[in-house]
């Protein structure tokens, strides 16, 4: 029986189609798989890289809060301290202890105005924490700062009211004093530090390995 060679090329030439269908399929599958892993290696990327922005922010809220209620004031506050009031009137007319209490509680003053930079970055970090990872981080960032804001209140205090009520004026050492009696702050502090870390550490370790995993497939 003769071949029909025009039947038999129509033929192969059709298994050549499809094979070549296939093959772009496949190419087109493989592609599309690699570009999720890129899309995703991304998100990681940018997930690690603001979980460790806002764990830095939250250590240097944490070492300015410090600063800012060291029971110990340095002579060179307390003379810029007083160099600032001497401008005020009336400061110079003032009895003694009132004048030293003023003198200190501007000291405070002196302390929130040289951390304005960490608590302005502390701010624009808000959104960003509550946009990547969840309302628990945003809002133990934001303790932190409101913290700032109760030592502000509590120096006003302190200039005004100190000695006028034994409970006020505990309350009004406690909140401007690291380590005084019970010291609430610190351990709000110190909560908001702990829930941020526990969180944005194992956002660091999960992501990270996520993201090796994912260049690895990219690149083979």
């Amino acid at each position: 029986m003769p071949v029909d060679w025009g039947a038999t090329g129509d033929m192969l030439s059709g298994i050549g189609a499809i094979s070549g269908a296939v093959a772009v399929g496949v190419a087109a599958w493989l592609g599309s798989d690699a570009l999720r892993n890129f899309r995703e290696q991304k998100i990681s990327e940018r997930q690690i890289e603001h979980a460790e922005r806002t764990l830095a922010i939250t250590y240097k809220l944490e070492d300015a809060l410090k600063s800012l209620r060291s029971p110990m004031s340095t002579a060179h506050e307390l003379t810029e301290s007083e160099k600032q009031l001497q401008t005020q009137d009336g400061f110079k007319s003032m009895p003694e202890s009132e004048l030293k209490r003023f003198v200190q509680a501007n000291v405070y003053y002196l302390r929130i105005r040289q951390s304005q930079t960490t608590f302005d970055e502390a701010f624009e970090a808000l959104p960003y924490a509550r946009a990547y990872f969840d309302r628990e981080v945003e809002q133990s960032l934001r303790k932190l700062v409101q913290c700032r804001r109760t030592v502000q209140v509590y120096a006003d205090a302190y200039a005004r009211d100190r000695g006028v009520d034994a409970a006020l004026d505990k309350k009004i050492s406690e909140t401007l004093w690291e380590g005084y009696g019970d010291d609430p702050m610190t351990r709000e502090i110190e909560g908001a530090i702990a829930r941020t870390e526990d969180r944005l550490l194992k956002v660091i370790r999960m992501t990270t390995s996520k993201a090796l995993a994912n260049k690895g497939s990219i690149d083979a």
